[in-house]
């Protein structure tokens, strides 16, 4: 009994070993059927990205006891160009062996049961010729509809999920990134444009939460070789805070990104462009036009922190490498208050180099006089009370406001003229003479002080003090 049983052993062990013979001779010889079999893969990857692009393989490896493996994927628009310049498709991987291919698989039959046939699959892993972007998708058949999942790294600072589905000309899909959820849906291209809706829910940039419906178009004209299309987002909350809406239009080139007649609300307008290419030359301009400062801080939660406020008119602009771009801000507020000091008007002209701008020029007028700022600004840390820590006064309440002032040419010497009202019977004036083309130091004895109180409506009594003449006495009008 027992050489029975030792018999029976080795006639399976040697029958295993037959057939991983005959397998492993299969699978060296399987090079010859390896083009009929590309053949066959092209044919069920292009079943299932589609009509509007074609599918090119440049070699492939697999068979009996290992998967296909695909190498050197191309994939191809209309128009022959390829869809794929700017990402490299390292590899793509499926679940087909060679017996999938000589023999079709179905649905089998054990009894009552039921064995469901192996759903195909393809797996690409790519990442971009710069090595800033990689991940991986899954195409697969689920009925009549094509499936995709999967996963994108970006400057490998976080992953993205993502999942999608097109059926009847339709598609729908998921973004799932580290916080929040995008939804998209729309229809596939017709002819040379694609549009489509998505929600954004909580999607986390920086410290933004944002929630927003948005549009989205994009199209290619007839022989042109840039992109072009609109952007709108709208019932937007930023921080869990109402906020302006979003629109612009936008063209992509090879160059770069322009925006033309970029609007948020009513309030800011924007044109400008950003290069795609390191070091990313940006020229941006930016108009502010009327807006409230303290609903501004308000949607990022500044106006405790920044105690600014008024009606805010502006234009920013910045040109150059973004990293350190050179920045021009020229701003004008009124009817506000900085700090604890209320003001009629501020005016301030900024400029430097990203992060850091300069106050070059800057006033900020009260009736009782007017302050001027100096110093510099971090933009980095804007939404804090530390933007202000480096600013400091250069002159303070004590500078005289003249009411009135006024200038007269008499040939080539400019008369100018100021006055100050003290009370609402005594004003002060001064009376200057400057030439326009040349220094000369003999019109300062030309200089003149004034002293007027009135005594009646039309009755003054006059004081004029000047290095070569001087006046007192009573001064009638009349008006005739």
């Amino acid at each position: 009994m027992k050489h029975i049983r030792t018999r029976r052993r080795f006639k399976a062990i040697l029958t295993v070993c037959l057939i991983m013979s005959l397998l492993l001779f299969i699978e060296s010889r399987i090079e010859s059927l390896l083009p009929e079999v590309k053949h066959f893969v092209e044919a069920r990857l292009q079943e299932l990205i589609g009509p509007e692009a074609k599918v090119a393989i440049g070699d492939m490896d697999g068979g009996i006891l290992k998967p296909f493996v695909l190498h050197d994927v191309r994939i191809y628009g209309k128009d022959g160009k390829s869809l794929s310049s700017a990402v490299d498709i390292t590899s793509v991987t499926s679940n087909y062996r060679i017996w999938d291919v000589l023999f079709r698989q179905r649905e089998l039959k054990w009894g009552r049961y039921t064995l469901p046939a192996k759903r195909p699959y393809v797996t690409a892993n790519f990442t971009a010729k710069d090595r800033s972007v990689n991940g991986y998708v899954r195409l697969f058949l689920d009925g009549s509809a094509v499936k995709a999942q999967g996963s994108v790294s970006v400057f490998g600072k976080g992953r993205v999920d993502f999942s999608a589905a097109v059926n009847d000309g339709a598609f729908e899909a998921e973004i799932r990134p580290a916080s929040g959820l995008v939804k998209i849906k729309g229809a596939l291209p017709s002819g040379e444009t694609m549009e489509f809706r998505f929600r954004l829910s909580h999607v986390k940039l920086g410290p933004a939460d944002i929630v927003c419906d948005g549009l989205f178009k994009y199209g290619f004209p007839a022989g042109a070789e840039y992109a072009e299309g609109e952007l709108e987002l709208t019932n937007v909350i930023l921080n869990y805070k109402p906020f302006l809406d979003f629109k612009t239009s936008y063209r992509i080139s090879s160059a770069g990104i322009s925006v033309s007649d970029l609007k948020l609300g009513r309030d800011f307008t924007v044109n400008g462009t950003v290069g795609l290419k390191p070091p990313h030359i940006i020229d941006i301009t930016m108009l502010a036009d009327n807006v409230s400062v303290s609903r501004l801080l308000s949607y990022f939660d500044a106006q405790d922190s920044v105690a600014l406020s008024g009606t805010l008119n502006a234009k920013f602009e910045a040109k150059g490498p973004a990293s350190r771009a050179k920045i021009a801000v020229r701003m004008d507020i009124r009817e506000g208050t900085l700090a604890t000091i209320d003001f009629d008007r501020l005016t301030a002209t900024l400029a430097g180099e990203w992060p850091v701008i300069r106050i070059d020029e800057s006033r900020i007028t009260r009736p009782s006089g007017y302050f001027a700022l100096e110093g510099e600004m971090d933009l980095r840390k804007m939404g804090s009370l530390a933007l202000f820590k480096d600013l400091r006064l250069a002159t303070d309440d004590r500078a005289v406001v003249w009411d009135k002032w006024g200038s007269v040419k008499l040939q080539d010497v400019q008369e100018l003229t100021m006055r100050k009202r003290m009370t609402d019977d005594l004003n002060i004036g001064f009376k200057k003479f400057i030439a326009d083309d040349r220094i000369d130091e003999s019109l300062r004895q030309r200089d003149q002080l004034e002293l007027e109180y009135s005594l009646q409506p039309n009755d003054f009594l006059k004081v004029e003090v000047g290095q070569d003449s001087n006046f007192f006495g009573m001064e009638h009008r009349d008006k005739f």
